[in-house]
Protein backbone atom coordinates (compact mmCIF):
# COMPACT_ATOMS: atom_id res chain seq x y z
CA UNK A 1 0.00 0.00 0.00
CA UNK A 2 2.77 2.45 0.92
CA UNK A 3 4.45 2.09 -2.46
CA UNK A 4 1.17 2.25 -4.37
CA UNK A 5 -0.10 5.44 -2.74
CA UNK A 6 3.02 7.54 -2.13
CA UNK A 7 5.89 8.53 -4.40
CA UNK A 8 8.10 10.00 -1.65
CA UNK A 9 9.46 8.06 1.33
CA UNK A 10 10.36 10.05 4.44
CA UNK A 11 12.84 7.77 6.22
CA UNK A 12 13.37 8.31 9.94
CA UNK A 13 16.15 5.78 10.43
CA UNK A 14 18.89 8.37 10.02
CA UNK A 15 18.48 9.52 13.64
CA UNK A 16 21.74 9.51 15.60
CA UNK A 17 20.38 6.88 18.01
CA UNK A 18 19.72 4.57 15.05
CA UNK A 19 22.83 5.18 12.95
CA UNK A 20 25.30 5.56 15.85
CA UNK A 21 23.92 4.23 19.13
CA UNK A 22 25.82 4.28 22.39
CA UNK A 23 29.10 2.89 21.08
CA UNK A 24 29.82 5.63 18.50
CA UNK A 25 30.09 3.10 15.66
CA UNK A 26 27.91 3.50 12.57
CA UNK A 27 25.02 1.09 12.11
CA UNK A 28 23.28 1.32 8.75
CA UNK A 29 21.02 -1.74 8.51
CA UNK A 30 17.62 -0.10 9.33
CA UNK A 31 18.26 2.79 6.95
CA UNK A 32 19.65 0.50 4.26
CA UNK A 33 16.53 -1.67 4.30
CA UNK A 34 14.17 1.28 3.89
CA UNK A 35 16.32 2.97 1.27
CA UNK A 36 16.41 -0.26 -0.71
CA UNK A 37 12.62 -0.65 -0.40
CA UNK A 38 12.01 2.90 -1.59
CA UNK A 39 14.37 2.51 -4.51
CA UNK A 40 12.77 -0.79 -5.50
CA UNK A 41 9.40 0.96 -5.64
CA UNK A 42 10.76 4.06 -7.40
CA UNK A 43 10.07 6.41 -4.51
CA UNK A 44 12.06 9.58 -3.97
CA UNK A 45 13.68 9.64 -0.53
CA UNK A 46 13.89 12.34 2.11
CA UNK A 47 16.27 11.64 5.00
CA UNK A 48 15.22 12.69 8.53
CA UNK A 49 17.40 14.22 10.27
CA UNK A 50 21.13 15.01 10.13
CA UNK A 51 21.16 17.20 13.25
CA UNK A 52 18.55 17.59 16.00
CA UNK A 53 18.72 18.05 19.75
CA UNK A 54 16.46 15.05 20.42
CA UNK A 55 17.17 11.35 19.89
CA UNK A 56 20.87 11.71 20.68
CA UNK A 57 23.05 9.01 22.25
CA UNK A 58 24.58 10.00 25.59
CA UNK A 59 28.13 10.05 24.24
CA UNK A 60 27.34 13.21 22.24
CA UNK A 61 26.76 15.23 25.41
CA UNK A 62 29.76 13.64 27.07
CA UNK A 63 31.93 14.57 24.09
CA UNK A 64 30.74 18.18 24.27
CA UNK A 65 31.67 18.32 27.95
CA UNK A 66 35.07 16.73 27.53
CA UNK A 67 36.24 18.25 24.23
CA UNK A 68 34.06 21.32 23.78
CA UNK A 69 33.39 22.94 20.42
CA UNK A 70 36.41 21.38 18.73
CA UNK A 71 35.41 17.80 19.50
CA UNK A 72 31.68 18.24 19.00
CA UNK A 73 32.13 20.14 15.75
CA UNK A 74 34.39 17.44 14.36
CA UNK A 75 31.85 14.77 15.37
CA UNK A 76 29.04 16.69 13.66
CA UNK A 77 31.06 17.05 10.46
CA UNK A 78 32.07 13.39 10.50
CA UNK A 79 28.50 12.21 11.07
CA UNK A 80 27.05 14.28 8.23
CA UNK A 81 29.88 13.41 5.83
CA UNK A 82 29.55 9.69 6.53
CA UNK A 83 25.75 9.50 6.27
CA UNK A 84 25.37 11.75 3.23
CA UNK A 85 28.25 10.12 1.38
CA UNK A 86 26.89 6.59 1.97
CA UNK A 87 23.51 7.48 0.44
CA UNK A 88 24.76 9.91 -2.20
CA UNK A 89 22.58 9.71 -5.30
CA UNK A 90 19.95 7.64 -3.48
CA UNK A 91 18.76 10.06 -0.80
CA UNK A 92 18.28 13.19 -2.84
CA UNK A 93 16.69 15.35 -0.12
CA UNK A 94 18.05 15.77 3.42
CA UNK A 95 16.43 17.48 6.35
CA UNK A 96 19.71 18.86 7.58
CA UNK A 97 18.62 20.70 10.74
CA UNK A 98 15.41 20.07 12.66
CA UNK A 99 13.53 22.16 15.22
CA UNK A 100 16.32 24.53 16.20
CA UNK A 101 13.89 27.30 17.22
CA UNK A 102 11.31 27.80 19.96
CA UNK A 103 8.15 29.88 19.89
CA UNK A 104 7.16 32.36 22.63
CA UNK A 105 4.93 29.78 24.31
CA UNK A 106 7.98 27.51 24.61
CA UNK A 107 10.55 30.08 25.73
CA UNK A 108 8.24 31.67 28.30
CA UNK A 109 9.72 35.07 27.40
CA UNK A 110 7.09 36.25 24.97
CA UNK A 111 9.61 35.97 22.14
CA UNK A 112 10.82 33.26 19.81
CA UNK A 113 14.45 32.21 20.11
CA UNK A 114 16.99 29.49 19.42
CA UNK A 115 16.37 26.24 21.27
CA UNK A 116 18.95 25.40 23.89
CA UNK A 117 20.68 22.17 22.93
CA UNK A 118 24.06 20.53 23.03
CA UNK A 119 24.62 21.93 19.52
CA UNK A 120 23.60 25.51 20.28
CA UNK A 121 25.15 25.61 23.73
CA UNK A 122 28.50 24.28 22.48
CA UNK A 123 28.79 25.53 18.90
CA UNK A 124 26.45 28.51 18.91
CA UNK A 125 23.88 29.33 16.24
CA UNK A 126 26.55 28.76 13.60
CA UNK A 127 26.03 24.99 13.92
CA UNK A 128 23.06 25.25 11.55
CA UNK A 129 25.05 26.86 8.74
CA UNK A 130 27.92 24.48 9.43
CA UNK A 131 25.65 21.46 9.00
CA UNK A 132 24.34 22.77 5.68
CA UNK A 133 27.79 23.54 4.35
CA UNK A 134 29.08 20.11 5.36
CA UNK A 135 26.16 18.34 3.72
CA UNK A 136 26.52 20.39 0.55
CA UNK A 137 30.25 19.74 0.33
CA UNK A 138 29.55 16.00 0.64
CA UNK A 139 26.74 15.87 -1.95
CA UNK A 140 26.31 19.12 -3.90
CA UNK A 141 23.39 17.63 -5.86
CA UNK A 142 21.24 16.97 -2.77
CA UNK A 143 18.33 19.20 -1.80
CA UNK A 144 18.98 20.54 1.71
CA UNK A 145 16.13 21.47 4.05
CA UNK A 146 15.61 23.25 7.36
CA UNK A 147 12.58 21.76 9.17
CA UNK A 148 10.42 23.39 11.86
CA UNK A 149 7.24 22.73 13.82
CA UNK A 150 4.55 25.20 14.85
CA UNK A 151 5.55 27.76 12.23
CA UNK A 152 2.99 27.04 9.52
CA UNK A 153 1.04 30.31 9.79
CA UNK A 154 2.23 33.86 10.38
CA UNK A 155 3.21 34.61 13.96
CA UNK A 156 6.15 35.14 16.27
CA UNK A 157 7.75 31.76 15.62
CA UNK A 158 7.32 31.86 11.86
CA UNK A 159 8.64 35.45 11.86
CA UNK A 160 11.73 34.24 13.71
CA UNK A 161 12.09 31.35 11.27
CA UNK A 162 11.75 33.71 8.31
CA UNK A 163 14.41 36.08 9.71
CA UNK A 164 16.84 33.21 10.26
CA UNK A 165 16.25 31.92 6.72
CA UNK A 166 16.90 35.43 5.41
CA UNK A 167 20.24 35.41 7.22
CA UNK A 168 21.23 32.00 5.87
CA UNK A 169 20.39 33.03 2.31
CA UNK A 170 22.25 36.34 2.71
CA UNK A 171 25.29 34.46 4.03
CA UNK A 172 25.17 32.16 0.99
CA UNK A 173 24.54 29.07 3.09
CA UNK A 174 23.52 26.26 0.69
CA UNK A 175 19.93 25.86 1.88
CA UNK A 176 17.31 24.89 -0.70
CA UNK A 177 14.04 24.56 1.19
CA UNK A 178 12.12 25.02 4.42
CA UNK A 179 10.05 22.18 5.81
CA UNK A 180 6.86 23.07 7.68
CA UNK A 181 5.65 20.12 9.70
CA UNK A 182 1.87 20.62 10.02
CA UNK A 183 1.09 18.59 13.14
CA UNK A 184 -2.47 19.92 13.27
CA UNK A 185 -5.07 19.83 16.04
CA UNK A 186 -8.44 19.60 14.28
CA UNK A 187 -9.96 21.71 17.07
CA UNK A 188 -7.57 24.59 16.32
CA UNK A 189 -6.38 24.45 12.69
CA UNK A 190 -4.23 27.29 11.32
CA UNK A 191 -5.74 30.00 9.18
CA UNK A 192 -5.02 28.87 5.64
CA UNK A 193 -4.76 32.39 4.23
CA UNK A 194 -2.04 33.08 6.79
CA UNK A 195 -0.34 29.77 5.92
CA UNK A 196 -0.36 30.76 2.26
CA UNK A 197 1.22 34.15 2.97
CA UNK A 198 3.88 32.51 5.12
CA UNK A 199 4.74 30.03 2.37
CA UNK A 200 4.86 32.81 -0.20
CA UNK A 201 7.31 34.93 1.79
CA UNK A 202 9.62 31.95 2.21
CA UNK A 203 9.34 31.31 -1.51
CA UNK A 204 10.26 34.93 -2.18
CA UNK A 205 13.63 34.21 -0.54
CA UNK A 206 14.26 31.69 -3.30
CA UNK A 207 13.49 28.73 -1.06
CA UNK A 208 11.13 25.86 -1.76
CA UNK A 209 8.57 24.94 0.88
CA UNK A 210 7.90 21.32 1.84
CA UNK A 211 5.11 20.02 4.03
CA UNK A 212 7.11 17.41 5.88
CA UNK A 213 5.09 15.77 8.70
CA UNK A 214 1.40 16.29 8.05
CA UNK A 215 -1.18 14.78 10.37
CA UNK A 216 -4.51 16.05 11.75
CA UNK A 217 -5.36 14.84 15.25
CA UNK A 218 -8.99 14.44 16.29
CA UNK A 219 -8.21 13.84 19.98
CA UNK A 220 -9.71 17.14 21.14
CA UNK A 221 -12.33 17.69 18.44
CA UNK A 222 -15.94 17.16 19.62
CA UNK A 223 -18.86 15.61 17.79
CA UNK A 224 -19.91 12.29 16.39
CA UNK A 225 -17.33 10.08 14.76
CA UNK A 226 -18.62 10.97 11.29
CA UNK A 227 -18.52 14.69 12.12
CA UNK A 228 -14.96 14.39 13.36
CA UNK A 229 -13.83 12.53 10.24
CA UNK A 230 -15.55 15.14 8.07
CA UNK A 231 -13.69 17.95 9.84
CA UNK A 232 -10.41 16.10 9.40
CA UNK A 233 -11.09 15.64 5.70
CA UNK A 234 -11.86 19.33 5.34
CA UNK A 235 -8.52 20.29 6.91
CA UNK A 236 -6.50 17.81 4.85
CA UNK A 237 -8.17 19.13 1.72
CA UNK A 238 -7.53 22.75 2.63
CA UNK A 239 -3.85 22.13 3.36
CA UNK A 240 -3.43 20.31 0.06
CA UNK A 241 -5.18 23.10 -1.84
CA UNK A 242 -3.04 25.73 -0.10
CA UNK A 243 0.17 23.98 -1.08
CA UNK A 244 -0.99 23.64 -4.66
CA UNK A 245 -1.79 27.37 -4.75
CA UNK A 246 1.79 28.37 -3.82
CA UNK A 247 4.39 27.71 -6.56
CA UNK A 248 7.16 27.33 -3.97
CA UNK A 249 5.31 24.49 -2.18
CA UNK A 250 6.69 21.34 -3.76
CA UNK A 251 5.75 18.27 -1.72
CA UNK A 252 3.37 17.01 0.95
CA UNK A 253 4.62 14.20 3.18
CA UNK A 254 2.34 12.62 5.78
CA UNK A 255 3.69 11.58 9.18
CA UNK A 256 2.65 7.99 8.56
CA UNK A 257 -0.25 6.62 6.58
CA UNK A 258 -2.35 4.36 8.85
CA UNK A 259 -3.87 5.25 12.22
CA UNK A 260 -2.72 1.83 13.41
CA UNK A 261 0.88 3.04 13.47
CA UNK A 262 0.43 6.74 14.17
CA UNK A 263 2.88 8.79 16.20
CA UNK A 264 2.29 7.94 19.87
CA UNK A 265 2.21 11.53 21.09
CA UNK A 266 -0.90 12.19 19.00
CA UNK A 267 -2.94 9.87 21.18
CA UNK A 268 -3.22 6.33 19.74
CA UNK A 269 -2.46 4.95 23.21
CA UNK A 270 -5.93 6.07 24.37
CA UNK A 271 -7.68 5.03 21.18
CA UNK A 272 -10.13 2.18 21.61
CA UNK A 273 -10.64 0.72 18.14
CA UNK A 274 -13.61 -1.41 19.24
CA UNK A 275 -15.25 1.18 21.46
CA UNK A 276 -15.51 4.88 22.21
CA UNK A 277 -13.47 6.93 19.72
CA UNK A 278 -13.93 10.27 21.48
CA UNK A 279 -10.32 10.25 22.69
CA UNK A 280 -8.80 8.74 19.57
CA UNK A 281 -6.56 10.98 17.49
CA UNK A 282 -6.94 8.99 14.23
CA UNK A 283 -4.55 11.50 12.61
CA UNK A 284 -3.89 9.94 9.20
CA UNK A 285 -5.71 9.25 5.95
CA UNK A 286 -6.01 5.45 6.31
CA UNK A 287 -7.76 3.88 9.28
CA UNK A 288 -6.48 1.09 11.53
CA UNK A 289 -7.66 -1.50 9.00
CA UNK A 290 -5.76 0.32 6.21
CA UNK A 291 -9.00 1.49 4.61
CA UNK A 292 -9.11 4.99 3.10
CA UNK A 293 -10.87 7.59 5.24
CA UNK A 294 -12.73 10.73 4.11
CA UNK A 295 -9.42 12.58 4.49
CA UNK A 296 -7.88 10.35 1.84
CA UNK A 297 -10.63 11.21 -0.63
CA UNK A 298 -10.31 14.92 0.23
CA UNK A 299 -6.59 14.86 -0.59
CA UNK A 300 -7.17 12.93 -3.84
CA UNK A 301 -9.92 15.37 -4.82
CA UNK A 302 -7.70 18.38 -4.12
CA UNK A 303 -4.84 16.90 -6.10
CA UNK A 304 -7.14 16.26 -9.03
CA UNK A 305 -8.77 19.67 -9.01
Amino acid sequence: MWAEQFDVAGILDFYWTTTRGEDDDFYFLPADLLVNYAQLHQQAITGYFLVWDEELPSWVGELAQSQGATGLGAALDHHIETIVDRYRGRVKTWIVANEAFLGPDETGTGQADYAESVWFDTLGAEYIARAFRTADATDPAATLVYNETGAEAEGAKSDFLYARMQELVADQVPIDAVGLQFHIDAAAPPDMASVKRNMERLGALGLDVLITELDVSLASFPGTHDERLAKQAEIFGQITETCLAVPACKTITLFGFSDKHAWDELGPSVCKPDGDKSLCSEPLIFDRAYEPKPAYHAVVSALGS
